[in-house]
């Protein structure tokens, strides 16, 4: 991935050139080294005082999370000319914990004939313990109360119509209604990381702000349902490549026999035998990622994309001019 200039559109690049993959290294590793060296988020007062009760090992034994929301603090900063606390890093990191830990449990519920309530799945132990830690996270600001009814309010308004989109794309799949999920499993959540951040910092809303972290929760998720192909096709989970390829029934067939056998659809293997799918899935995704103007926020598409493809190593093909 490029900057955007004014006389050449970008191309999301799955693939990542030897020299594109060399820059987003050399970009993200001031914030890895710096989270891995000194744990900032992890060595305040309250991150000692919670450290013993969340037992989630997404939390627990990974610093993707902190050097997220490192990435993340960069382009706020870079947009707002705003500072973020150190404390506010614990929030987040505890944040995108939440969400995980929330999908997992979520997932394993859907075999339920009725949709699951939200808070039936708040009051699961593996999801009650990070949201109790999250709530003990903001007590470090004034502002704590304000943030966990914003939370709150957005999970319980949305999650009744996400439940619905989900059971929806289980039985149709189509390119609509996965897109509308994604609003909700992607872009709602980064828009709600930078309300966290604002609300806890106590600074004015930025609309600029918060529409480049919705539009990069929107091209993230197109790098994870790429990666995620074969594996959401096995649970029949919402994904983003096969909805569009139910527009081409012919390749949608061969995408289908291939996957069933549980063989790897690489980007190599998808741009010759799923052409139309493959270019048309890219140009969403292009359109996407050229909306994201901050080059920090950019970085954290970009982050994402090559740590997903240091588990697909098979990935090679460049993306179609």
């Amino acid at each position: 991935m490029k900057q955007t200039t004014d006389t050449k559109i970008d191309r999301m690049d799955l693939a990542f050139s030897r020299r594109l993959r060399i820059a987003t290294v050399a970009r993200a590793l001031p914030h890895a080294l710096h989270q891995w060296a000194f744990r900032p988020f992890r060595k305040t007062d309250i991150a000692r005082h919670i450290r013993d009760q969340v037992t989630l090992t997404e939390y627990r034994n990974s610093l993707r999370h902190d050097i997220t929301s490192s990435v993340l603090f960069s382009g706020y900063t870079d947009i707002t000319s705003r500072k973020v606390s150190t404390e506010c890093g614990l929030s987040v990191v505890l944040f995108n914990a939440l969400i995980h830990s929330f999908d997992d449990a979520l997932d394993s519920d859907q075999s339920r004939t009725e949709m699951p309530r939200f808070h039936d799945i708040l009051e699961m132990p593996s999801v009650s313990e990070v949201w109790r830690a999250f709530a003990t996270s903001l007590a470090a600001t004034s502002h704590n109360n304000q943030v966990l009814e914003y939370v709150e309010s957005t999970f319980r308004e949305d999650f009744d119509h996400y439940c619905h989109l989900i059971k929806r794309a289980k039985h149709v799949g189509d390119f609509a209604t996965v897109r509308d999920i994604i609003h909700y499993d992607s872009g709602t959540v980064l828009l709600m990381i930078y309300q966290i951040i604002r609300i806890f910092c106590g600074h004015p809303f930025s609309r600029q702000c918060a529409d480049q972290f919705y539009r990069m929760g929107i091209a993230g998720k197109y790098c994870d349902d790429i990666a995620d192909l074969r594996e959401d096709f096995g649970a029949n989970n919402p994904n983003l490549f096969l909805a569009i390829a139910q527009e081409n029934t012919e390749e949608l067939s061969v995408l289908q026999g291939r996957l069933g056998r549980r063989q790897e659809a690489d980007c190599s293997w998808l741009s010759g035998n799923c052409p139309k799918t493959y270019e048309a899935y890219f140009t969403y995704a292009t359109e996407h990622y050229n909306l994201i103007h901050s080059a920090k926020l950019r970085l954290a598409v970009d982050a994402h994309l090559l740590l997903i493809l240091s588990r697909h190593r098979s990935v090679r093909n460049r993306l179609p001019h």
